[in-house]
Protein backbone atom coordinates (compact mmCIF):
# COMPACT_ATOMS: atom_id res chain seq x y z
CA UNK A 1 0.00 0.00 0.00
CA UNK A 2 1.16 3.53 -0.81
CA UNK A 3 1.44 6.18 1.89
CA UNK A 4 -0.72 9.30 1.53
CA UNK A 5 2.27 11.38 0.40
CA UNK A 6 2.87 9.01 -2.53
CA UNK A 7 -0.84 8.94 -3.40
CA UNK A 8 -1.01 12.74 -3.43
CA UNK A 9 1.98 13.08 -5.76
CA UNK A 10 0.69 10.30 -7.97
CA UNK A 11 -2.67 12.06 -8.29
CA UNK A 12 -0.90 15.32 -9.20
CA UNK A 13 1.14 13.46 -11.81
CA UNK A 14 -1.98 11.87 -13.26
CA UNK A 15 -3.68 15.31 -13.43
CA UNK A 16 -0.74 16.71 -15.43
CA UNK A 17 -0.95 13.79 -17.84
CA UNK A 18 -4.72 14.19 -18.19
CA UNK A 19 -4.30 17.91 -18.92
CA UNK A 20 -1.82 17.21 -21.70
CA UNK A 21 -4.05 14.48 -23.10
CA UNK A 22 -6.97 16.91 -23.29
CA UNK A 23 -4.71 19.37 -25.13
CA UNK A 24 -3.71 16.66 -27.58
CA UNK A 25 -7.34 15.68 -28.17
CA UNK A 26 -8.30 19.30 -28.78
CA UNK A 27 -6.91 19.66 -32.29
CA UNK A 28 -6.52 23.45 -32.17
CA UNK A 29 -4.47 23.27 -28.95
CA UNK A 30 -2.53 20.22 -30.15
CA UNK A 31 -0.93 22.31 -32.86
CA UNK A 32 0.58 24.57 -30.21
CA UNK A 33 2.10 21.89 -27.94
CA UNK A 34 5.59 23.04 -27.21
CA UNK A 35 8.58 20.98 -26.20
CA UNK A 36 8.51 22.95 -22.95
CA UNK A 37 5.35 21.01 -21.99
CA UNK A 38 7.30 17.76 -22.15
CA UNK A 39 10.09 19.35 -20.16
CA UNK A 40 7.58 20.51 -17.56
CA UNK A 41 6.32 16.94 -17.16
CA UNK A 42 9.85 15.60 -16.93
CA UNK A 43 10.81 18.17 -14.30
CA UNK A 44 7.78 17.32 -12.17
CA UNK A 45 8.49 13.61 -12.45
CA UNK A 46 12.16 14.02 -11.52
CA UNK A 47 11.46 16.36 -8.60
CA UNK A 48 8.25 14.88 -7.20
CA UNK A 49 7.89 11.21 -8.21
CA UNK A 50 11.39 9.77 -8.48
CA UNK A 51 12.47 10.95 -5.00
CA UNK A 52 9.56 9.06 -3.39
CA UNK A 53 11.44 6.09 -2.04
CA UNK A 54 10.44 2.57 -1.17
CA UNK A 55 11.11 2.94 2.56
CA UNK A 56 7.56 4.08 3.29
CA UNK A 57 5.90 1.47 1.07
CA UNK A 58 4.87 -1.99 2.22
CA UNK A 59 7.39 -4.61 1.17
CA UNK A 60 4.83 -6.44 -0.99
CA UNK A 61 4.16 -3.24 -2.96
CA UNK A 62 7.74 -2.01 -3.41
CA UNK A 63 8.42 -3.85 -6.65
CA UNK A 64 5.19 -2.49 -8.13
CA UNK A 65 6.23 1.05 -7.22
CA UNK A 66 9.70 0.55 -8.64
CA UNK A 67 8.25 -0.80 -11.90
CA UNK A 68 5.90 2.17 -12.10
CA UNK A 69 8.77 4.62 -11.69
CA UNK A 70 10.95 2.85 -14.25
CA UNK A 71 8.28 2.42 -16.93
CA UNK A 72 6.88 5.91 -16.44
CA UNK A 73 10.31 7.49 -16.76
CA UNK A 74 11.04 5.50 -19.91
CA UNK A 75 7.67 6.45 -21.42
CA UNK A 76 8.20 10.07 -20.44
CA UNK A 77 11.51 10.25 -22.28
CA UNK A 78 9.85 8.77 -25.38
CA UNK A 79 6.97 11.24 -25.03
CA UNK A 80 9.43 14.12 -25.00
CA UNK A 81 11.00 12.81 -28.19
CA UNK A 82 7.55 12.56 -29.80
CA UNK A 83 6.77 16.17 -28.81
CA UNK A 84 10.04 17.38 -30.31
CA UNK A 85 9.27 15.52 -33.54
CA UNK A 86 5.76 16.97 -33.53
CA UNK A 87 7.02 20.52 -33.27
CA UNK A 88 9.43 19.99 -36.15
CA UNK A 89 7.03 18.15 -38.48
CA UNK A 90 5.80 20.03 -41.53
CA UNK A 91 3.14 17.89 -43.19
CA UNK A 92 -0.36 17.41 -41.82
CA UNK A 93 -0.07 13.61 -42.11
CA UNK A 94 3.14 13.55 -40.09
CA UNK A 95 1.65 15.83 -37.45
CA UNK A 96 -1.39 13.57 -37.12
CA UNK A 97 0.85 10.52 -36.78
CA UNK A 98 2.90 12.24 -34.07
CA UNK A 99 -0.24 13.36 -32.24
CA UNK A 100 -1.51 9.77 -32.28
CA UNK A 101 1.79 8.54 -30.86
CA UNK A 102 1.73 11.21 -28.15
CA UNK A 103 -1.85 10.32 -27.24
CA UNK A 104 -0.98 6.60 -27.06
CA UNK A 105 1.97 7.28 -24.76
CA UNK A 106 -0.15 9.49 -22.53
CA UNK A 107 -2.84 6.81 -22.34
CA UNK A 108 -0.22 4.27 -21.32
CA UNK A 109 1.20 6.51 -18.59
CA UNK A 110 -2.28 7.40 -17.32
CA UNK A 111 -3.02 3.68 -17.25
CA UNK A 112 0.07 3.12 -15.10
CA UNK A 113 -1.23 5.68 -12.61
CA UNK A 114 -4.75 4.29 -12.58
CA UNK A 115 -3.48 0.76 -12.15
CA UNK A 116 -1.26 1.74 -9.26
CA UNK A 117 -3.96 3.79 -7.56
CA UNK A 118 -6.57 1.04 -7.97
CA UNK A 119 -4.14 -1.61 -6.67
CA UNK A 120 -3.49 0.64 -3.73
CA UNK A 121 -7.19 1.13 -2.96
CA UNK A 122 -7.80 -2.63 -3.22
CA UNK A 123 -5.00 -3.24 -0.72
CA UNK A 124 -6.48 -0.63 1.58
CA UNK A 125 -9.93 -2.24 1.36
CA UNK A 126 -8.52 -5.69 2.14
CA UNK A 127 -6.70 -4.35 5.20
CA UNK A 128 -9.89 -2.75 6.53
CA UNK A 129 -11.88 -6.00 6.25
Amino acid sequence: MLPKSHQKKLNQWQDLLLDLRSQVKNSSEALTIKSSKGQELQNFFKKEILPLNNDLIEVSFQSVWQSFQTESYRSLRLLNTDIIFLTSSKSVATRQKRLSQIEARLEKMIGYCQSLLSSNSESSTRMQN
